[in-house]
């Protein structure tokens, strides 16, 4: 497992050899160097520039298009010492002494994109990988984008990929062609979109209180569901128009748990869902296991039947603190180690 390097000296070092790696490969540019002449460059910001701010090694991205313009920026900073959230740079420790640079996809200035929506649609190609880290002894490990080990001979070919798919992800965020922008952006966090969170008793009206209740819950499910799936090695990809949600495995080509969410707790809401499941799940190679997601008013009867089927129920109840999922937290423990086993 890599570790974040938090010694100031040692950091130092590692900014020293990562610009010296790019003088020699790269030619100079204003304040930096050309990894592709005219269109992308590499900034090293001096701390002058931000104040006198000296708590920062500031590297800057600087996407051009193509005329003297700037389109826009993203920042690799680096603090000088010690762990710093608010950055989104680190330099990373491999156990054979390579460091890499490292991209946390925590901050991305005016690219309108969060750290779930990099995460999800990021690519990582040839170059980069998502890899697990340490930041202190005593925290559990993180997920952090490896860019590339700063004294690679690929380094700029790396840097150019990186940005470059940056760029691509922030045109998917931007087009709003259906199933293809983020998941973040128009998926479960546009809790107003009609049709997009099944259930057809809802009506196509956003404004249907049933429509809107299904949107909430559903809502919080991904969010719950992508914290606790940020360092395990399994995914939420892109919903589509009919089911409602899928966990997939590490390659997205094996789904493991397919869930059925349904705001009322009837016995049609439930026979519905049921149906779904049993439906949907043809979709997929294997058997991915079935949920049901029922408020937790769903009676023991029920219950009882749904299990007699062999499919799992989990369920919710509403707080002024948001939605509690029962049984979600054990549900992702046991995919994570199945998938483990597996592989």
């Amino acid at each position: 497992m890599l570790r974040v390097i938090t010694e100031q000296k040692r950091i130092e070092k590692a900014e020293d050899q990562l610009r010296a790696n790019l003088n020699k490969r790269c030619k100079p540019s204003k304040d930096g160097f050309w990894l592709e002449q005219d269109r992308i460059s590499f900034r090293f910001v001096d701390p002058e520039v931000w104040g006198g701010n000296t708590r920062r090694f500031a590297h800057q991205i600087i996407i051009s298009d193509g005329s003297a313009n700037v389109s826009w920026t993203i920042e690799i900073n680096v603090p000088v010492k010690g762990v710093n959230r608010n950055v989104a740079g680190v330099f990373l420790e491999g156990d054979d002494g390579t460091i890499y640079l490292g991209h946390r996809a925590n901050k991305f200035n005016n690219l309108r994109l969060n750290r779930v929506t990099f995460w999800h649609h990021y690519q990582p190609g040839t170059f980069s990988r998502w890899v697990k880290v340490k930041e202190t002894e005593d925290e559990k490990p993180i997920v952090v984008l490896a860019i590339h080990p700063i004294n690679g001979e690929n380094l700029v070919d790396a840097l150019i990929a990186f940005a470059k798919e940056a760029s691509r992800i922030r045109g998917l965020t931007q087009s709003g062609v259906s199933n293809s922008i983020s998941r973040i952006d128009n998926w479960y966090h546009e809790s107003e979109e009609p049709s997009k969170y099944g259930d057809s008793t809802a009506g196509n009206s956003s404004s249907h209180p049933s429509h809107k209740i299904h949107a909430r819950v559903h809502n919080a499910l991904g969010d719950q569901i992508l914290e606790m799936l940020e360092d395990r090695n399994l995914q939420l990809p892109l919903q589509k128009d009919d089911f409602d949600m899928a966990i997939m495995d590490s390659s997205g080509e094996k789904c493991l748990a397919l869930f059925e969410v349904k705001s009322g707790a009837e016995p049609g809401d439930v026979q519905k869902g049921i149906g779904q499941l049993f439906y949907y799940a043809l979709d997929f190679k294997g058997e991915p296991k079935r949920i049901l997601v029922l408020p937790n008013t769903v009676t023991p009867e029920i219950k009882r039947r749904i299990r007699r089927l062999q499919l799992q129920i989990i369920t919710f109840e509403e707080s002024t603190e948001g939605y509690t999922f029962n049984g979600l937290k054990a549900l992702i423990k046991d995919l994570a180690a199945n998938a483990a086993a597996i592989c």
